[in-house]
């Protein structure tokens, strides 16, 4: 729950959700291919996404990229002691990308050179087809779990943490959490945990804080939203400071 550097490059990764249908247009099953893109912690953190439907549905899980015991797996390979489906793609992103050499902060260094991680694709499959409007791709919701502490979620603003995450976090350091009022994973002055983009983004090289990379990136946030809606654009002058920005 502390801010830290706030670089918000300790783990970046693309993703991609393919779904084969039936006739009728619900989905058989889903491959979801995870590619890690930079891992800019010395911590061992995993990767978890939550579907928004029951682990009952989905009949088997395969092609996790799991062995540090992190989580523990029902029969069908869902997470075991969730109320929604969650999946567990990577428990540690140091196995899918890491330097030769063993150094931390991988693909955010510029003294670095860029090195590719390696691709982790999980197949889905379904007990019987279910509606686009179950699956309800939009509302997947990934986290990090920092560490391998387990409870120790971070997740997309707005994203309620799941059953096993430690709500006892909430509210302290620099996060103001507060799940009476459905607000979850910003700080005080609304500055998100995490960040997701329907495109490819450039995120900022290590120790460069967010707002000093993206210019106009705490007034969004602090509006909600609703001012420099294209903050991340390259637009106009005064929106980024390329220098400080991951461009390999």
């Amino acid at each position: 729950p502390y801010a830290g550097d706030y670089d918000i490059n300790d783990m970046v990764i693309g993703y991609r959700y393919t779904m084969v249908s039936n006739a009728q247009n619900n989905v058989v099953e889903m491959t979801a291919d995870y590619k890690p893109l930079a891992n800019g912690a010395s911590y061992q953190n995993g990767f978890g996404v939550q579907f928004p439907f029951a682990p009952s549905l989905i009949k088997s899980v395969t092609g996790q990229n799991v062995a540090t015991g992190l989580a523990k797996f029902n029969a069908n390979g869902t997470e075991a002691g969730q109320s929604k489906a969650v999946i567990i793609p990577i428990d540690n992103m140091y196995s899918v990308l890491k330097y030769p050499s063993g150094a931390f902060f991988v693909n955010t260094r510029v003294d670095m050179e860029k090195t590719t991680g390696t691709l982790v694709s999980v197949l889905i499959q379904f007990n019987s087809p279910i509606t686009p409007a179950t699956l309800n791709i939009a509302y997947s919701n990934p986290f990090l779990i920092s560490n391998q502490r387990r409870g120790y979620e971070v997740h997309l603003p707005g994203f309620a943490p799941t059953d096993l995450a430690d709500i006892t976090l909430f509210g302290t350091g620099s996060d103001e959490s507060k799940p009476i009022s459905n607000r979850y994973y910003v700080s005080k002055d609304n500055y998100p945990w995490a960040l997701n983009f329907a495109e490819t983004f450039l995120y900022p090289i290590e120790e460069a804080a967010f707002n000093t990379a993206y210019l106009h990136f705490f007034e969004w946030a602090k509006t909600g939203g609703t001012t420099y809606k294209d903050w991340y654009s390259n637009t106009g002058v005064g929106y980024r400071i390329d220098s400080k920005i991951y461009n390999k």
